[in-house]
């Protein structure tokens, strides 16, 4: 199940914006953090699959009250990432450090 952190950047028409940030309301999947000045706002997206995920990002950045959607983090529960195929093993920076010596 993946859990994307994400900022958007809301358009300068103020219609427009307030539409986009009404629509992430109504979603369920979507969690609205407290806007930034008039066009910066966090979201938390909570979705079934990578592909459901893929599709619901794609919307906010077609939706035209929305300029740009910053991805902060993102999390799979670990059935997820051990069941996905582009997941690769993760390091932590210490032995990364040791292995480049």
């Amino acid at each position: 199940m993946p859990i994307s952190g994400l900022i958007l950047t809301l358009c300068s028409d103020p219609e427009a914006a307030q539409s986009a940030i009404l629509k992430c309301h109504e979603d369920p999947r979507i969690e609205v953090g407290q806007c930034v000045g008039l066009r910066r706002c966090p979201i938390t997206l909570t979705t079934q699959s990578q592909d459901e995920d893929k599709a619901c990002w794609q919307s906010l950045q077609d939706d035209p009250g929305i300029d740009h959607v910053d991805v902060a983090c993102v999390f799979f529960d670990d059935d997820q990432a051990d069941d996905s195929p582009t997941q690769a093993p993760v390091q932590d920076a210490d032995s990364m450090l040791v292995q480049a010596q």
